[in-house]
């Protein structure tokens, strides 16, 4: 069992996945706001007690040293994130390793008889990828099936952009 299911047993959980850019263009203001949406959106999370129960956070960043994933932990233990910005913006890569996360976690959920919400996605970036562009067929299959999870209700799936960000 996991850390979550030993201290609220009797609670259904939802896996929330961060997908962070941290790559060289969110330097400066960006990345400021970045940490500043990540560490109140834990707080939210903190402050509400059924999400403060419920809440299994992973976070997986891509930038500064490609794509570096956090492991699920009970919101609780979530403290002062404060992430640093370089790289490129390999953001295929990262919402392809989300997605696998949350289905590795429902995989864990239903063997081991843990009852959960259907699990959240939250992207923050600035623009674009630079592992694939738009016409790419992988890119296009990231889309497809992000797009399906979301039809199919197995993610809620958020994109947000920071205040400089090409939201096109």
């Amino acid at each position: 069992m996991f850390e979550a299911e030993e201290i609220y047993p009797e609670t259904e959980k939802v896996p929330v996945v961060l997908v962070l850019d941290t790559s060289s263009s969110m330097c400066g203001e960006p990345i400021k706001e970045l940490n500043e949406a990540v560490n109140l959106f834990i707080s939210e999370l903190k402050s509400d007690e059924k999400a403060r129960k419920s809440a299994d956070v992973a976070v997986v960043t891509f930038g500064n040293r490609d794509v570096v994933e956090y492991p699920f932990t009970i919101v609780d233990k979530c403290e002062g994130f404060n992430f640093e910005c370089g790289g490129v913006t390999p953001m295929g890569e990262a919402l392809e390793r989300a997605l696998d996360l949350i289905e590795d976690r429902k995989r864990f959920y239903n063997e081991n008889g843990i009852t959960y919400y259907r699990p959240w996605l939250v992207l923050i970036t600035d623009g674009y990828p630079t592992d694939m562009s738009k016409g790419d067929s992988r890119w296009n299959n990231i889309k497809t099936k992000l797009e399906d999870f979301e039809s199919r209700k197995k993610v809620w799936a958020w994109a947000f952009g920071v205040s400089t960000a090409d939201m096109n």
